[in-house]
Protein backbone atom coordinates (compact mmCIF):
# COMPACT_ATOMS: atom_id res chain seq x y z
CA UNK A 1 0.00 0.00 0.00
CA UNK A 2 1.41 3.65 -1.09
CA UNK A 3 0.97 6.37 1.32
CA UNK A 4 1.78 10.07 0.56
CA UNK A 5 3.29 12.10 3.89
CA UNK A 6 4.11 15.85 3.90
CA UNK A 7 7.28 16.02 5.69
CA UNK A 8 10.26 17.62 4.94
CA UNK A 9 13.01 16.39 2.01
CA UNK A 10 15.03 14.59 4.70
CA UNK A 11 12.30 12.99 6.54
CA UNK A 12 11.10 11.52 3.24
CA UNK A 13 15.00 10.02 2.63
CA UNK A 14 14.47 8.12 6.31
CA UNK A 15 11.23 7.20 5.60
CA UNK A 16 12.14 5.86 2.13
CA UNK A 17 15.54 3.68 3.47
CA UNK A 18 13.13 2.34 6.60
CA UNK A 19 10.84 0.80 4.13
CA UNK A 20 13.54 -0.34 1.69
CA UNK A 21 14.91 -2.78 4.80
CA UNK A 22 11.02 -3.67 5.77
CA UNK A 23 10.56 -4.43 2.30
CA UNK A 24 13.86 -6.65 2.14
CA UNK A 25 13.06 -8.51 5.57
CA UNK A 26 9.75 -9.38 4.14
CA UNK A 27 11.08 -11.18 0.87
CA UNK A 28 13.19 -13.11 2.64
CA UNK A 29 10.28 -14.64 5.03
CA UNK A 30 9.14 -17.95 3.20
CA UNK A 31 5.59 -18.13 2.31
CA UNK A 32 2.22 -18.80 3.89
CA UNK A 33 0.55 -21.65 3.05
CA UNK A 34 -2.46 -19.11 1.89
CA UNK A 35 0.27 -17.63 -0.53
CA UNK A 36 0.41 -21.50 -2.86
CA UNK A 37 -1.48 -20.80 -6.15
CA UNK A 38 -5.09 -22.68 -6.41
CA UNK A 39 -4.64 -26.53 -6.31
CA UNK A 40 -7.86 -28.01 -7.79
CA UNK A 41 -7.99 -32.17 -6.99
CA UNK A 42 -10.68 -34.73 -6.48
CA UNK A 43 -10.36 -38.29 -4.50
CA UNK A 44 -10.21 -40.91 -5.66
CA UNK A 45 -9.95 -40.47 -9.21
CA UNK A 46 -11.23 -43.71 -9.82
CA UNK A 47 -15.25 -43.77 -8.36
CA UNK A 48 -18.72 -46.20 -8.33
CA UNK A 49 -21.81 -45.15 -7.58
CA UNK A 50 -22.35 -44.79 -4.03
CA UNK A 51 -19.01 -43.83 -2.69
CA UNK A 52 -17.49 -40.65 -0.94
CA UNK A 53 -15.32 -38.42 -2.15
CA UNK A 54 -13.59 -35.19 -1.32
CA UNK A 55 -13.13 -31.99 -4.10
CA UNK A 56 -10.62 -28.81 -3.32
CA UNK A 57 -10.06 -26.08 -5.08
CA UNK A 58 -10.75 -22.06 -4.57
CA UNK A 59 -13.85 -20.56 -4.12
CA UNK A 60 -15.65 -23.64 -3.80
CA UNK A 61 -17.96 -21.93 -0.65
CA UNK A 62 -20.12 -20.63 -3.85
CA UNK A 63 -20.45 -24.05 -5.16
CA UNK A 64 -24.27 -24.89 -6.95
CA UNK A 65 -23.83 -28.47 -8.67
CA UNK A 66 -21.20 -31.21 -9.15
CA UNK A 67 -21.01 -31.95 -12.65
CA UNK A 68 -20.12 -36.05 -13.38
CA UNK A 69 -18.80 -37.50 -16.38
CA UNK A 70 -21.96 -37.99 -18.98
CA UNK A 71 -23.40 -34.69 -17.68
CA UNK A 72 -25.11 -36.16 -14.30
CA UNK A 73 -24.98 -33.33 -12.12
CA UNK A 74 -25.41 -33.73 -8.35
CA UNK A 75 -26.61 -30.60 -5.98
CA UNK A 76 -26.99 -32.35 -2.70
CA UNK A 77 -23.37 -32.04 -1.15
CA UNK A 78 -21.69 -30.72 1.95
CA UNK A 79 -19.62 -27.62 1.69
CA UNK A 80 -16.48 -27.71 4.38
CA UNK A 81 -15.24 -24.39 3.28
CA UNK A 82 -13.96 -22.49 0.72
CA UNK A 83 -11.63 -25.38 -0.42
CA UNK A 84 -12.94 -28.21 -0.11
CA UNK A 85 -16.22 -30.15 -0.54
CA UNK A 86 -17.61 -33.58 -0.20
CA UNK A 87 -19.90 -35.60 -2.34
CA UNK A 88 -21.67 -38.69 -3.06
CA UNK A 89 -20.72 -40.02 -6.53
CA UNK A 90 -25.09 -40.56 -8.03
CA UNK A 91 -26.78 -43.47 -9.41
CA UNK A 92 -26.23 -43.93 -13.13
CA UNK A 93 -22.56 -43.45 -13.88
CA UNK A 94 -21.01 -46.74 -15.59
CA UNK A 95 -18.80 -47.32 -18.14
CA UNK A 96 -19.23 -48.04 -21.53
CA UNK A 97 -18.40 -51.26 -21.70
CA UNK A 98 -21.11 -52.63 -19.29
CA UNK A 99 -24.13 -50.07 -20.91
CA UNK A 100 -26.07 -52.85 -21.30
CA UNK A 101 -25.90 -53.82 -17.94
CA UNK A 102 -27.30 -50.55 -16.37
CA UNK A 103 -30.51 -48.82 -16.99
CA UNK A 104 -28.46 -46.05 -18.47
CA UNK A 105 -25.91 -45.28 -19.91
CA UNK A 106 -22.32 -43.80 -18.92
CA UNK A 107 -18.56 -43.23 -19.89
CA UNK A 108 -15.16 -44.75 -19.13
CA UNK A 109 -13.71 -41.71 -18.00
CA UNK A 110 -14.30 -37.90 -18.18
CA UNK A 111 -14.28 -34.37 -16.87
CA UNK A 112 -15.49 -33.75 -13.42
CA UNK A 113 -16.37 -30.01 -12.83
CA UNK A 114 -18.17 -27.74 -9.94
CA UNK A 115 -20.75 -25.25 -11.34
CA UNK A 116 -20.81 -21.80 -8.81
CA UNK A 117 -22.46 -18.39 -8.45
CA UNK A 118 -19.44 -17.14 -10.50
CA UNK A 119 -18.24 -19.59 -13.10
CA UNK A 120 -17.28 -23.62 -13.45
CA UNK A 121 -14.50 -25.01 -12.04
CA UNK A 122 -12.47 -27.19 -13.84
CA UNK A 123 -10.01 -30.09 -13.03
CA UNK A 124 -6.94 -31.30 -14.74
CA UNK A 125 -7.00 -34.44 -14.62
CA UNK A 126 -9.68 -37.01 -15.91
CA UNK A 127 -12.02 -39.43 -13.11
CA UNK A 128 -12.35 -42.88 -14.07
CA UNK A 129 -16.11 -44.47 -13.74
CA UNK A 130 -14.78 -47.95 -12.16
CA UNK A 131 -16.94 -51.20 -12.47
CA UNK A 132 -16.13 -54.24 -10.50
CA UNK A 133 -15.78 -57.90 -12.37
CA UNK A 134 -14.79 -61.17 -10.93
CA UNK A 135 -12.90 -63.47 -13.36
CA UNK A 136 -11.49 -65.99 -10.88
CA UNK A 137 -10.11 -67.70 -7.92
CA UNK A 138 -7.12 -68.78 -6.53
CA UNK A 139 -8.86 -71.97 -5.98
CA UNK A 140 -11.24 -73.88 -8.84
CA UNK A 141 -14.69 -73.83 -8.25
CA UNK A 142 -15.27 -77.31 -6.09
CA UNK A 143 -12.00 -77.36 -4.52
CA UNK A 144 -11.46 -77.12 -0.44
CA UNK A 145 -11.28 -73.95 0.99
CA UNK A 146 -10.48 -74.44 4.84
CA UNK A 147 -11.23 -71.79 7.89
CA UNK A 148 -7.80 -69.30 8.50
CA UNK A 149 -6.92 -70.11 4.67
CA UNK A 150 -6.35 -67.51 1.79
CA UNK A 151 -8.26 -67.58 -0.95
CA UNK A 152 -7.61 -64.53 -3.32
CA UNK A 153 -10.35 -63.01 -6.17
CA UNK A 154 -8.88 -61.62 -9.53
CA UNK A 155 -10.66 -59.33 -11.55
CA UNK A 156 -11.36 -55.73 -12.62
CA UNK A 157 -11.88 -52.92 -10.38
CA UNK A 158 -11.90 -54.96 -6.67
CA UNK A 159 -11.04 -51.98 -4.90
CA UNK A 160 -14.94 -51.34 -4.95
CA UNK A 161 -15.52 -54.34 -3.04
CA UNK A 162 -16.89 -53.43 0.28
CA UNK A 163 -17.70 -57.12 1.60
CA UNK A 164 -17.87 -60.70 1.10
CA UNK A 165 -20.97 -62.65 2.77
CA UNK A 166 -20.40 -66.57 3.32
CA UNK A 167 -22.03 -69.02 6.08
CA UNK A 168 -21.12 -69.50 9.53
CA UNK A 169 -21.39 -73.06 11.37
CA UNK A 170 -24.39 -71.53 13.23
CA UNK A 171 -26.10 -71.74 9.05
CA UNK A 172 -26.66 -67.80 9.71
CA UNK A 173 -24.73 -65.31 7.18
CA UNK A 174 -21.54 -63.79 8.07
CA UNK A 175 -19.89 -60.65 6.23
CA UNK A 176 -15.97 -60.94 5.83
CA UNK A 177 -15.93 -56.39 5.46
CA UNK A 178 -13.41 -54.81 3.39
CA UNK A 179 -11.93 -53.32 6.61
CA UNK A 180 -10.74 -57.13 7.21
CA UNK A 181 -9.47 -58.36 4.07
CA UNK A 182 -6.05 -59.36 4.07
CA UNK A 183 -5.04 -57.59 0.78
CA UNK A 184 -7.49 -55.38 -1.42
CA UNK A 185 -6.15 -53.88 -4.65
CA UNK A 186 -7.96 -53.30 -8.66
CA UNK A 187 -6.55 -56.47 -9.68
CA UNK A 188 -7.16 -58.42 -6.98
CA UNK A 189 -8.57 -59.20 -3.40
CA UNK A 190 -7.62 -61.64 -0.67
CA UNK A 191 -9.60 -62.57 2.33
CA UNK A 192 -8.97 -64.76 5.28
CA UNK A 193 -11.64 -67.13 5.37
CA UNK A 194 -13.27 -67.56 8.85
CA UNK A 195 -12.35 -70.55 10.78
CA UNK A 196 -16.13 -70.71 12.15
CA UNK A 197 -17.27 -71.03 8.51
CA UNK A 198 -20.05 -73.84 7.40
CA UNK A 199 -18.49 -76.85 6.64
CA UNK A 200 -20.15 -77.80 3.22
CA UNK A 201 -20.13 -76.73 0.13
CA UNK A 202 -22.04 -72.99 -0.59
CA UNK A 203 -21.23 -69.94 -3.02
CA UNK A 204 -20.74 -66.64 -1.38
CA UNK A 205 -21.90 -63.57 -2.00
CA UNK A 206 -19.22 -60.42 -3.33
CA UNK A 207 -20.67 -56.57 -1.70
CA UNK A 208 -19.72 -53.76 -3.62
CA UNK A 209 -19.78 -49.99 -2.81
CA UNK A 210 -22.36 -49.37 -5.60
CA UNK A 211 -24.80 -52.12 -4.33
CA UNK A 212 -23.55 -54.89 -6.87
CA UNK A 213 -24.20 -58.52 -5.42
CA UNK A 214 -22.01 -61.00 -7.11
CA UNK A 215 -22.50 -64.65 -6.77
CA UNK A 216 -19.02 -66.32 -6.20
CA UNK A 217 -17.52 -69.83 -7.37
CA UNK A 218 -18.94 -72.47 -5.50
CA UNK A 219 -16.22 -73.84 -2.86
CA UNK A 220 -16.29 -76.79 -0.23
CA UNK A 221 -15.73 -75.13 2.79
CA UNK A 222 -13.87 -77.03 5.79
CA UNK A 223 -12.84 -76.19 9.70
CA UNK A 224 -9.27 -74.65 9.41
CA UNK A 225 -6.77 -76.83 10.54
CA UNK A 226 -3.32 -76.22 12.61
CA UNK A 227 -0.91 -73.75 11.64
CA UNK A 228 0.26 -70.57 12.96
CA UNK A 229 0.30 -66.66 11.94
CA UNK A 230 3.39 -65.32 10.36
CA UNK A 231 3.85 -61.57 9.52
CA UNK A 232 3.80 -60.42 6.02
CA UNK A 233 5.44 -57.06 4.62
CA UNK A 234 3.74 -54.61 2.12
CA UNK A 235 6.45 -51.81 1.61
CA UNK A 236 4.77 -48.91 -0.29
CA UNK A 237 8.47 -46.84 -0.30
CA UNK A 238 11.74 -47.59 0.20
CA UNK A 239 14.82 -45.11 0.35
CA UNK A 240 17.03 -45.60 -2.60
CA UNK A 241 19.79 -43.54 -1.60
CA UNK A 242 19.57 -42.48 2.65
CA UNK A 243 22.91 -41.14 2.34
CA UNK A 244 22.24 -38.88 -0.49
CA UNK A 245 18.87 -37.78 0.27
CA UNK A 246 20.18 -36.99 3.18
CA UNK A 247 18.39 -36.40 6.97
CA UNK A 248 14.42 -34.71 7.25
CA UNK A 249 14.49 -31.16 6.79
CA UNK A 250 11.93 -28.10 6.82
CA UNK A 251 12.86 -27.96 3.03
CA UNK A 252 9.97 -30.68 2.02
CA UNK A 253 12.92 -33.34 0.45
CA UNK A 254 10.43 -36.37 2.04
CA UNK A 255 7.04 -35.28 0.23
CA UNK A 256 4.83 -37.95 -0.97
CA UNK A 257 1.50 -37.67 -3.40
CA UNK A 258 -1.13 -39.54 -5.47
CA UNK A 259 0.15 -40.54 -9.21
CA UNK A 260 -0.77 -37.25 -11.19
CA UNK A 261 -1.19 -34.57 -8.16
CA UNK A 262 2.13 -33.41 -8.37
CA UNK A 263 2.20 -31.06 -11.52
CA UNK A 264 5.43 -29.26 -9.62
CA UNK A 265 7.53 -32.36 -9.12
CA UNK A 266 8.06 -31.95 -5.43
CA UNK A 267 7.18 -34.93 -4.43
CA UNK A 268 10.33 -38.07 -3.82
CA UNK A 269 7.48 -39.90 -4.81
CA UNK A 270 4.50 -40.78 -5.84
CA UNK A 271 2.01 -43.37 -4.80
CA UNK A 272 -0.68 -45.39 -7.25
CA UNK A 273 -4.51 -44.94 -6.13
CA UNK A 274 -4.27 -48.04 -4.42
CA UNK A 275 -1.44 -47.47 -2.07
CA UNK A 276 -2.32 -44.16 -1.55
CA UNK A 277 -5.69 -44.96 -0.01
CA UNK A 278 -3.77 -47.51 2.16
CA UNK A 279 -2.05 -44.05 3.13
CA UNK A 280 -5.23 -42.62 4.25
CA UNK A 281 -7.71 -45.00 4.56
CA UNK A 282 -5.49 -47.99 7.57
CA UNK A 283 -2.50 -47.93 9.71
CA UNK A 284 1.60 -48.34 8.26
CA UNK A 285 4.50 -47.91 9.65
CA UNK A 286 7.28 -45.65 8.96
CA UNK A 287 11.18 -46.50 9.61
CA UNK A 288 13.57 -44.10 10.68
CA UNK A 289 17.18 -43.86 11.56
CA UNK A 290 17.92 -41.37 14.00
CA UNK A 291 19.81 -40.47 17.24
CA UNK A 292 18.41 -39.81 20.27
CA UNK A 293 17.12 -36.33 19.89
CA UNK A 294 15.63 -37.26 16.76
CA UNK A 295 12.50 -35.19 15.91
CA UNK A 296 9.87 -36.55 13.04
CA UNK A 297 6.95 -34.37 11.79
CA UNK A 298 4.38 -35.76 9.99
CA UNK A 299 2.33 -32.89 8.20
CA UNK A 300 1.14 -31.78 4.89
CA UNK A 301 3.72 -30.63 2.26
CA UNK A 302 2.19 -26.80 2.43
CA UNK A 303 3.13 -27.30 6.69
CA UNK A 304 -0.67 -26.19 6.94
CA UNK A 305 -1.26 -28.94 9.49
CA UNK A 306 0.19 -31.70 11.53
CA UNK A 307 -0.02 -35.55 12.17
CA UNK A 308 -1.10 -35.34 16.16
CA UNK A 309 -1.36 -31.49 15.94
CA UNK A 310 0.95 -28.71 17.31
CA UNK A 311 4.55 -29.21 17.56
CA UNK A 312 3.82 -33.38 17.75
CA UNK A 313 6.96 -35.38 17.36
CA UNK A 314 5.93 -39.01 16.19
CA UNK A 315 9.40 -40.20 16.97
CA UNK A 316 8.07 -40.24 20.61
CA UNK A 317 4.97 -42.79 19.61
CA UNK A 318 7.81 -45.50 18.11
CA UNK A 319 6.72 -48.93 18.71
CA UNK A 320 10.49 -50.54 18.23
CA UNK A 321 13.87 -49.23 18.08
CA UNK A 322 17.05 -51.34 17.47
CA UNK A 323 20.41 -50.47 16.54
CA UNK A 324 19.39 -46.94 15.71
CA UNK A 325 16.31 -47.99 13.75
CA UNK A 326 12.95 -46.04 15.45
CA UNK A 327 9.49 -47.69 14.04
CA UNK A 328 6.44 -45.24 14.00
CA UNK A 329 2.43 -46.69 13.64
CA UNK A 330 0.89 -43.68 11.48
CA UNK A 331 -3.03 -43.32 11.67
CA UNK A 332 -4.04 -40.78 9.46
CA UNK A 333 -7.72 -41.07 9.13
CA UNK A 334 -7.95 -41.74 12.67
CA UNK A 335 -5.90 -38.69 14.16
CA UNK A 336 -7.89 -36.59 11.34
CA UNK A 337 -5.58 -33.18 11.50
CA UNK A 338 -4.41 -34.16 7.91
CA UNK A 339 -6.88 -36.37 6.31
CA UNK A 340 -8.65 -33.84 4.51
CA UNK A 341 -5.36 -31.91 3.16
CA UNK A 342 -3.09 -34.60 1.95
CA UNK A 343 -4.36 -35.20 -1.80
CA UNK A 344 -4.00 -31.42 -2.51
CA UNK A 345 -1.07 -30.52 -0.41
CA UNK A 346 0.82 -33.78 -0.21
CA UNK A 347 1.93 -35.99 2.69
CA UNK A 348 5.68 -34.51 3.86
CA UNK A 349 8.04 -35.95 6.58
CA UNK A 350 10.30 -33.48 8.07
CA UNK A 351 11.80 -32.22 11.41
CA UNK A 352 15.78 -33.64 12.18
CA UNK A 353 18.21 -35.78 12.99
CA UNK A 354 16.53 -38.40 11.12
CA UNK A 355 16.41 -40.56 7.48
CA UNK A 356 13.44 -42.27 6.71
CA UNK A 357 14.14 -45.16 5.18
CA UNK A 358 11.05 -47.10 4.43
CA UNK A 359 7.00 -46.53 4.20
CA UNK A 360 4.99 -50.10 4.82
CA UNK A 361 2.45 -51.94 6.36
CA UNK A 362 2.23 -55.82 8.23
CA UNK A 363 -0.32 -57.69 8.05
CA UNK A 364 -0.76 -61.35 9.90
CA UNK A 365 -1.17 -64.72 7.64
CA UNK A 366 -2.50 -67.86 8.91
CA UNK A 367 0.44 -70.60 7.71
CA UNK A 368 -1.00 -74.33 8.12
CA UNK A 369 1.28 -76.93 9.05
Amino acid sequence: MKKTFNFFVTALAAVAAIATVQSCSLKEEPASPKAVSDVRAFFPTKIVSGQRMTITASGLSEAIEVIFPGEITVTDFEIVNDGMIRVTAPEGIVPNSVRSKATTGGVASGDLSVRTRTGVITFPIQMTIGYTEVLSYSKEPGDVVKGGERLTIYGTDLEFISGVELINSDDEPMLVPAADFYRQGTDAVVITIPENVAPYSFCGTIHTIDGRDIEMAEFQYAAGGDGHWETSEHVIWENDDPSGNGPVNWNGVYRFGLDGNDGNHECIATFSQEDWEIIKEGSFFVSVQGFANANLRVTTGWWSAAYGGGEHNSIEEAVKYEAGIYVIPINIKEDGNIYDLIDSQHLCLSGSDCTPLKIYTEEQIWVTY
